[in-house]
């Protein structure tokens, strides 16, 4: 057999058109299992191994297509056909049926998928944006010891605290915590920078 006979053979038998069908579907089956197995907390083999699954099953599907059809009359061997145009096209039509209808589910599992993905990213901004503090800040910079004696440094650090613990009662005003602020303690040089 020479190689125009074979490839006519094998768009007679319409293993093309099955190879196809069967890539879009296991692809489909696929996306959907992307977004159904995390809802039930799947571990991620699953998912894996039917990729693998599929991967192994298209030898498997493309030697079925070569010696099987699907006829109105159910799965027969494709030797025991006799070869007949209309039945070849009603055979080859079917299989665009499965393909067409297998590119529509997709197309539209693809805008789902798109449309409620955007959807949460636009859900989580909102929420990261109202939990944003809208409120007034304050940060209270260390008191400095100026006395000549070093042993009252306790009185600023306590006016300091004091000041703090006032503010912080203070409605709709946020304190910069304590802890934060200490590193400019004994700080000489500019802050705006």
């Amino acid at each position: 057999m020479n190689l125009r006979n074979y490839f006519s053979e094998l768009k007679r038998r319409n293993v093309f058109k099955s190879a196809i069908a069967y890539l879009i579907v296991a692809w489909l089956i696929v996306q959907v299992l992307s977004i159904i197995l995390p809802t039930f907390e799947a571990p991620t083999y699953v998912l894996k191994l039917s990729i693998v699954i599929q991967a192994i099953g298209f030898p498997f599907w493309l030697i079925f297509s070569w010696i099987y059809d699907l006829t109105k009359d159910g799965i027969i061997k494709t030797s025991t056909i006799e070869y007949d145009a209309s039945i070849s096209k009603l055979q080859s039509n079917r299989l665009n049926a499965i393909i067409i209808g297998s590119v529509s589910i997709t197309v539209i599992i693809l805008l789902i998928t798109n449309f409620s993905t955007h959807k949460i990213n636009q859900e989580k901004i909102t929420k990261t944006e109202s939990k944003v503090d809208n409120r007034n800040s304050i940060a209270i910079l260390p008191f400095t010891n100026l006395s000549l004696d070093k042993d009252n440094s306790f009185f600023s650090e306590g006016m300091h605290e004091d000041v703090l613990n006032k503010l912080a009662g203070v409605k709709n005003l946020r304190v910069i915590a304590r802890a934060s602020v200490m590193r400019y303690n004994g700080f000489q040089g500019s802050l705006d920078s």
